[in-house]
C-alpha cells in the first residue's frame, strides 16, 4: 500500500485516494499544535460529550449516523439535531475554528465541484465527531461503507474516505492499522465477531497491515473501505476530530459527514 505525505491537499493527490491508486494521504501541520491545545481546553465543556454504549471507555462529541441505524427514535434525533450540533460545537470553539470546519473549506477549495454536507432523504447529515480514547480502549478492525448503514442513500458512492484531524495522542498505542482488504457485505457478515461492529482477521490478512503513528496536528485519509483499526491506546488519551467524504466520481461533487 502506497504512502504519500504532504505539506497541503491537492487535487492531484485527493483524486490518486479517491481512485485507489494511494491508499493513505498525510497531510502535516493541517492544524496547529497551540491551536489542538486550546481547542482540547474548549472541549472539555462541551455539552455534547458522552460516550459509546458498546464502548465505555470511548467518549465522543457528536454522534455517528452509524449509531442510529437499528434505532428510529435515535435516527430521528440525528437528522433533527445534525445542524444543532454542528453549530453548537463551533460555538463552543470560537475564536477558533475547529478542524472539520478547517478541512470543508480547504476540500471545497482543492475539489473542482466542491464538497456538500451529506443529505439523505433531503435532511442533513451531522459532521465533526470528536472521539476521544482513554488507556486501555481500542477500535476493532472493521470497515465503514454509508450505503450498508442506510437503504436510503441519495448517492452512488465508489469510494469513502475516513479523515482523521489528531488532538492529542497517547506515549504508547494509538497507532492506525490499515489492512490490505476490502470485504463484500456478505463477507464481512460471516466473519463479524459476536456483539461487535468488528471482524475476525486471517493471519495473512494481518500480514499486510501498515501502521501509522499520527503526530499533532496531522490530517490522516484513507479509504474506509479498507479493514482498519486503532492499536490499544497505553498511557494517555488519543483525540481525533474525524469525519468521512465520499466520492462518487472526479466529475461529481465530493460529500462530508460523520
Amino acid at each position: 500500500m502506497k504512502v504519500v505525505t504532504r505539506n497541503e491537499l491537492h487535487e492531484y493527490d485527493l483524486s490518486l485516494l479517491m481512485n485507489d491508486e494511494i491508499q493513505v494521504l498525510r497531510i502535516i501541520n493541517f492544524f496547529s499544535d497551540n491551536s489542538c491545545q486550546e481547542l482540547l481546553k474548549k472541549l472539555e465543556n462541551c455539552n455534547l460529550l458522552g460516550r459509546y454504549k458498546n464502548a465505555p471507555l470511548i467518549k465522543r462529541i457528536g454522534r455517528a449516523f452509524y449509531e442510529t441505524i437499528n434505532n428510529p427514535k435515535e435516527q430521528s434525533d440525528y437528522f433533527e439535531s445534525a445542524t444543532l450540533w454542528i453549530k453548537e460545537i463551533r460555538k463552543n470553539c470560537s475564536p477558533l475554528i475547529t478542524p472539520i470546519d478547517l478541512l470543508r473549506l480547504v476540500l471545497d477549495e482543492a475539489w473542482i465541484h466542491g464538497v456538500n454536507l451529506a443529505t439523505i432523504n433531503d435532511k442533513k447529515m451531522f459532521v465533526g465527531l470528536v472521539r476521544k480514547f482513554s488507556t486501555g480502549s481500542y477500535a476493532e478492525a472493521h470497515q465503514d461503507h454509508l450505503e450498508w448503514d442506510t437503504n436510503n442513500s441519495d448517492y452512488d458512492l465508489k469510494n469513502q474516505i475516513a479523515c482523521n484531524v489528531f488532538l492529542k495522542l497517547p506515549k504508547y498505542g494509538g497507532e492506525i492499522i490499515i489492512y490490505d482488504q476490502s470485504l463484500s457485505k456478505k463477507d464481512y457478515e460471516k466473519n463479524r465477531i459476536d456483539g461487535s461492529y468488528g471482524i475476525n482477521l486471517d493471519s495473512s490478512i494481518k500480514k499486510t497491515a501498515i501502521q501509522l503513528r499520527p503526530r499533532i496536528g496531522e490530517l490522516i485519509l484513507f479509504s474506509s473501505h479498507k479493514t482498519h483499526a486503532l492499536s490499544t491506546v497505553d498511557d494517555g488519551e488519543h483525540v481525533a476530530w474525524s469525519s468521512f467524504v465520499g466520492f462518487s466520481g472526479n466529475d461529481k461533487p465530493l460529500i462530508i459527514w460523520s
